[in-house]
């Protein structure tokens, strides 16, 4: 009795450090951990490696721990990222046919976006970001394409979390919330969002966003491949194919992108409250 007390107490710190990540997805160290749950260092130092053997965790810079690829992977199972997948499938597998490029799927978890699922395009030259991928938002046209039709009171709690300065990863990366204001007015007005190198020099991508029966922003659909073969002057046809597949899902999912849309565009014109 008194082992298997033990084992459920071991089980039980380790979906308490789990859970803890929640507050933290871009990771913490072993004294944050041990601050956090009140876990003594050297147990909450040994629970770290066994959870990162297994891959529920994995090292990020020095000394620093995040949500591993196998814990997400378990997190597939669950219904709503897998009735998502399966939603968004065919809308996936009829545009990368039709462009013969790249697509993928994420969703919004804080401040990066998660992908989902990725059918990738069958040109030897090609670019595919990896199912469990986590990127900041803002450097990527799927972050954008979500938080741009996000309720004011959300996209302003999503802003005040991120952790400045903001991360640059190329020249075209942007480095200050009032140009990231100026982008996601910009994708409300057109319905598509644009990764314009701005994670991958090269690389660009365009992104539309998912709504939910209920008329809030769920998840977005991108299309990415080297920026030969989105020169600028394909990016309008390129997201008006985007939107479609967008809205088909949409659709399926029983809500209406035109109004959802809409309501986004009204929000932001609204005079603010004094």
């Amino acid at each position: 009795m008194t082992k298997e007390r033990q084992a459920t107490g071991v089980v039980r710190k380790a979906f308490e450090i789990l859970s803890y990540f929640r507050l933290k997805p871009e990771g913490m160290s072993l004294g944050e951990v041990s601050q956090l749950t009140e876990i003594n260092r050297s147990t909450a130092h040994r629970l770290l490696s066994q959870l990162q053997a297994v891959g529920f965790l994995e090292r990020v810079g020095r000394g620093r721990y995040r949500i591993g690829q196998a814990l997400f992977h378990l997190g597939l199972l669950a219904s709503q990222p897998l009735e998502l997948r399966t939603a968004c499938d065919p809308a996936m597998s009829k545009l990368a046919y039709e462009t013969g490029e790249t697509i993928n799927l994420a969703v919004l978890d804080h401040t990066e976006i998660l992908i989902l699922h990725v059918i990738e395009s069958a040109h030897e030259f090609r670019m595919a970001a990896k199912v469990g991928r986590r990127l900041p938002f803002y450097l990527t046209a799927l972050g954008k394409g979500i938080a741009a039709f996000l309720a004011p009171e959300n996209l302003e709690t999503l802003l005040q979390n991120l952790p400045m300065p903001l991360q640059s990863r190329t020249p075209n990366s942007i480095r200050d919330l009032a140009l990231l204001g100026e982008d996601l007015d910009s994708v409300r007005k057109r319905g598509y969002s644009i990764d314009n190198e701005e994670v991958v020099a090269g690389v660009r991508a365009v992104a539309a966003p998912i709504f939910k029966g209920t008329g809030e922003v769920k998840a977005a659909i991108s299309l990415s491949a080297p920026s030969s073969r989105i020169p600028e002057e394909r990016i309008p046809s390129l997201g008006s194919s985007v939107i479609r597949a967008a809205d088909s899902v949409t659709i399926q999912l029983g809500g209406d992108p035109n109004v959802s849309r809409l309501m986004a565009r009204q929000r932001t014109m609204e005079p603010a409250k004094v």
